[in-house]
This record gives C-alpha cells, sequence and structure tokens, in this order.
C-alpha cells in the first residue's frame, strides 16, 4: 500500500488540484483459506486463516461497543496465535517479495509519483501555450492527438519527473463565406 516512506495515493477528482493526497497504512494482514471455508466445517470455523495485526498496539476494551461487535472475527482472529506451520507470509516478507518482483524502473517511477517532493511542478492538467489551468483542459489532449502523437516520457532511474510540452494553440481557420443565391 506503500512502497516507500514518504509514499502518497493521489485519489479524487481534486488530483489537477494538488488536492486528495493521503497515506494508506494498512492495520492488518488477514488471509482466507477457501477451501476449509467452503467446506463442512467452514460455517462454524474462524473466519481468517491467518491474521497479522500491523496497527501497533490496540486496546479492543477502549473501543466503543459497536465496534466491538462488529469486529468479533478480527479479535478473535488477533487472539488466536499464529501457527508457525501456517503457509501464509507475514506481511513483511509479503512485502520484500512484491518490491523484489517489481523493476526497478517502474518501482522508480512509482514511488516518484507519490513522493510530494518530488512534484516541483504545478499540478495540473496539460494546457496549450498560453491557455490558463482553468476552462478547456480536453485541448492538449486533442491537439496531441492530432498532431504530436507522443507518449508521456519514460522517467530514467535516479531522474525525476519530465514536464509535459505545451503545444501552440491551433489556427482557427475563418469561417467560409456562403454566396448568395
Amino acid at each position: 500500500m506503500r512502497p516507500a516512506d514518504r509514499f502518497r495515493h493521489k485519489l479524487g477528482l481534486g488530483k489537477p488540484l494538488g488536492l486528495g493526497r493521503v497515506v494508506i497504512d494498512p492495520l492488518a494482514l488477514a488471509f482466507h483459506d477457501r477451501t476449509a471455508m467452503y467446506g463442512p466445517k467452514g460455517l462454524f470455523g474462524p473466519r481468517y486463516a491467518s491474521f497479522e495485526w500491523l496497527g501497533g498496539s490496540l486496546d479492543w476494551d477502549s473501543l466503543p461497543g459497536s465496534v466491538q461487535r462488529r469486529y468479533t472475527d478480527e479479535r478473535n482472529a488477533l487472539a488466536r496465535k499464529a501457527s508457525p506451520k501456517e503457509p501464509f507470509p507475514a506481511a513483511d516478507a509479503l512485502r520484500a517479495e512484491v518490491r523484489k518482483a517489481m523493476p526497478e524502473a517502474t518501482r522508480w517511477t512509482l514511488e516518484l509519483l507519490g513522493d510530494p517532493a518530488a512534484v516541483a511542478a504545478e499540478v495540473t492538467y496539460p494546457v496549450l501555450a498560453g491557455q490558463t489551468t482553468e476552462g478547456e483542459h480536453f485541448r492538449w489532449f486533442v491537439q496531441n492527438e492530432r498532431k504530436h502523437r507522443k507518449p508521456l516520457p519514460a522517467i530514467p532511474t535516479g531522474g525525476s519527473l519530465p514536464l509535459l510540452e505545451k503545444y501552440p494553440q491551433p489556427v482557427k481557420k475563418p469561417p467560409k463565406k456562403r454566396g448568395h443565391r
């Protein structure tokens, strides 16, 4: 959920305004054993085959009664000690495995995009030269598709976020004169 400490997810429609940046920290890693869940004892068995609390210390008794009643399965899973024979990976091992499997350039790009300190330019939709950040945001995309057909530039490992080129405003053709009949 967070590939680097400084990583922030960008959510919602306020991204061009620099809004919608949030930190997501998972509270727990839970695995379901589907074979056991749908087996003969699944209805009365535990909900989670493996449950690892990641959210620091938690005092269940300090939570409101409605929360305690809603999350009884999680409380029971937390109370059950994990068996060393469980085939489910721990959160740190799973995180390391995903990080190792990800290509370095992809990881670098993802971490750079999520780091607020790496975003030095104004966060906005791409605009044409002379166009303000308010208004017809589709015009840059139309111009790029019609004439330039440039993909977003690659971000080299160790590099910084590139800026998009500001294309000139399209030349408007004068309307054709219609003759009188």
